[in-house]
This record gives C-alpha cells, structure tokens and sequence, in this order.
C-alpha cells in the first residue's frame, strides 16, 4: 500500500526550476523554466526512478519579455544574454502556452510543483502569467514540496549535516550534481533537483 501510494503521488509532481534577471518577481524578468516529471514509465514498470537519459520527460522554456530589467550578478550565474533570448526566447504568452502544454502532455490530474526553494520558481512563474495576462493553471495545487524544506528537517534529525542543506552541498552530498556546463541553467537543476528529491525521499524512508 505505502508504495503504491508513493506511485500515485510520484505521479502529480512537476519539478520546476527558473533562472531569472534578478531576484526581486516584482521588477526582474524570468528568462529560462526547466520542467521534468518525478514518475517515470520504464519498460511497462512504474517505478520512481531517476531518468537517466533525461530526453523523454524535460524541457526547457526561454522567454523574452519586453524591457527586461537587469542585475549584473544574476546574469553572471546562469550565462543568459538578452541577446540569446532575443533570437531563442519565446515571448510570455507562447512560454505560457509550452509550460502547460508540458503539463497536458504528462499529467492527468493535479499537479503539484516541486523545487529548491520552490516559492522563488512560483513567484517568478505568477509573475509570467501576469504578464502574459493569463490565469494561472488551475490544474496546479496549491501543494508545493520543497526540497530545501526536506532537507533542513533531515540535518535537523542529524541524518545529513547542515552543509547539505543548500543546493551546491545537497548535490555535492547526494552525488547528483548537473555537469558543470548545465549548473544554474533551468533544465539542468531541474533534473538534478529530481534526483536529489528522490534520493531525500528514499533518506525518509
């Protein structure tokens, strides 16, 4: 019963991870959403298991707002270019569109996000949808996990130590680290983050 209930609840989660201009939703743009599933179908097995190939279940969404503002130390940690984006990125209503259509494509019933610090992500994601004037998916929970959360309650039970708790020590720790070159863009941490979620959760037994 215990497993096949972590199979239906595998089942509704979305990881998500964004990179921005900056950190402030109010004034700084979203410029990259990197999506992948947690449940994933192998050889007519459900099993909760990291992708390993990471092709069939990921994505990543650029998006070029109009006027976008700018902190330089944002920018310098993911790479991103105004200029990259004006020739790859989507504007905010089509980056709206891909992300649900990603969640039509994969999930049947309620999604629930999940993240490293996920309130940034949503925030950053509301604020594309307000934008794009679109309403925000009623498909989404209002049920978040995050990762960063989990964490902390396993240092605080003396299982990992406190070091693990950010994202670079909890992949450093759990062996999950994206290769160097895909660090800090929006696809890349959000597969790492699957992987390190299901290794947390297979910590809480």
């Amino acid at each position: 019963m215990h497993s096949e209930l972590s199979k239906e609840l595998a089942k509704q989660i979305l990881v998500i991870d964004t990179e921005a201009s900056g950190l402030d939703p109010l004034y700084h743009s979203i410029l990259s959403i990197g999506l992948c599933t947690l449940y994933k179908q192998r050889e007519q097995n459900s099993t909760l298991v990291s992708d390993e190939t990471h092709s069939e279940m990921g994505l990543e969404i650029f998006v070029n707002e109009v006027n976008i503002k700018t902190d330089p130390r944002a920018m310098a940690i993911h790479g991103i270019t105004l200029d990259f984006l004006e020739e790859k990125g989507h504007s905010p209503l089509d980056a709206c569109l891909s992300f649900e259509k990603f969640i039509s494509t994969h999930f049947t019933g309620p999604v629930i996000l999940a993240g490293h610090n996920i309130n940034f992500d949503i925030s950053f994601m509301k604020r594309l949808y307000r934008v794009a004037e679109r309403d925000w998916p009623k498909q989404i929970s209002h049920r978040v996990v995050d990762t960063h959360s989990l964490l902390w309650g396993l240092a605080f039970s003396q299982k990992i130590p406190k070091t693990a708790c950010s994202s670079d020590g909890a992949f450093q720790f759990f062996d999950c680290a994206p290769p160097p070159e895909l660090r800090h863009s929006a696809l890349g941490d959000a597969l790492a983050t699957k992987d390190l979620l299901i290794k947390i959760l297979k910590q809480l037994g």
